[in-house]
């Protein structure tokens, strides 16, 4: 609930369904490099939409 009322506060929820959202979100993904590092893909403009407005870092 303290998610959603972040989202809704930000205005995230007139723009985007709490399920288009998710679905966003799903696309992230990580590589665990040889040497045991592990890096994330670049964010879409979108992804840094939802994270900035939801406080998610």
């Amino acid at each position: 609930m303290s998610m959603e009322k972040r989202m809704n506060d930000s205005g995230l929820l007139k723009k985007y369904s709490v399920e288009k959202m998710v679905l966003e979100l799903e696309k992230l993904s990580r590589v665990k490099l040889s040497d045991g590092s592990i890096v994330e893909t670049e964010r879409t403009a979108r992804q840094k939409e939802i994270f900035k407005g939801s406080g998610l870092k």
